[in-house]
């Protein structure tokens, strides 16, 4: 789609097919020839001791296609959402910063300005605003806001990242932990820590974030690239190729 543009009607039924026949597996798994079902190829490539029929077999198989027809929805989603263009902001493109500026451009102010442009382009919810809000407010609890952008290097970026492994789940919320200063509330014993996925989504964001600053001159590399944890359902992603 980054190519050519648009998915074709053909390409847009074949997803629409995919998604139906997904969930049922007499048919999902349906093959031309002699070609085995997408999970025993996925099982031979990586040598994984399962044997047909065991449960470890049948929860790969119902795994393998609730993960592609994720993946269907989520490509027909984005193939929608290029249907219109929101025109009617007449607001003037951010200007790059020179050199001297992305040096001198503190975290909190490189936050702002990346919610700023992404509000004003519409591609924020006000839910979602909100709640990238908060996840960029943890990234200036665990750096500082006066940092500059620019001195946050891969050492900084690992240490956000072992940070949010500390964090408590629901951090501003749960009784043990409101209210307290952020170090003394990762600080707190027997409580639940944020899960491994709601890590990730605060990588991405931080990914994104860094990203944006890159393209627009105020850091020369995204330290954040790469740091999402391995999960089972990251794994799982990665056999969407055999379906």
């Amino acid at each position: 789609m980054a190519d050519k543009g648009r998915l074709s009607e053909l390409e847009l039924n074949v997803l629409r097919s995919s998604i139906l026949t997904s969930a049922a597996p007499e048919i999902f798994n349906l093959t031309a020839n002699d070609e085995k079902p997408p999970v025993d190829r996925l099982i031979a490539l990586y040598g994984l001791p399962v044997s047909q029929g065991s449960d470890t077999y049948q929860t790969m198989e119902t795994e393998f296609r609730s993960s592609y027809k994720a993946y269907c929805q989520h490509v027909l989603d984005y193939d929608k959402s290029m249907e219109e263009y929101d025109l009617s902001s007449s607001a003037e493109p951010s200007r790059p910063p020179s050199s001297s500026e992305g040096m001198d451009t503190p975290l909190s102010e490189l936050v702002r300005r990346f919610v700023e442009e992404r509000v004003r382009g519409g591609n924020w919810t006000k839910k979602s605003e909100k709640e990238y809000q908060a996840i960029y407010n943890l990234l200036l609890a665990i750096l500082g806001t006066d940092i500059a952008c620019t001195s946050i290097n891969s050492k900084g970026a690992q240490k956000v990242k072992s940070t949010l492994q500390q964090v408590p789940k629901n951090i501003n919320s749960n009784p043990k932990t409101r209210g307290l200063k952020f170090e003394d509330a990762i600080a707190v014993v027997g409580v639940e820590r944020m899960h491994v996925k709601t890590i990730n989504k605060h990588l991405n964001a931080y990914h994104g974030l860094f990203k944006w600053a890159e393209k627009n001159g105020y850091v020369s590399k995204n330290v954040f690239t790469g740091l999402t944890i391995c999960s089972r359902s990251a794994f799982m992603r990665q056999i969407i190729e055999f379906a």
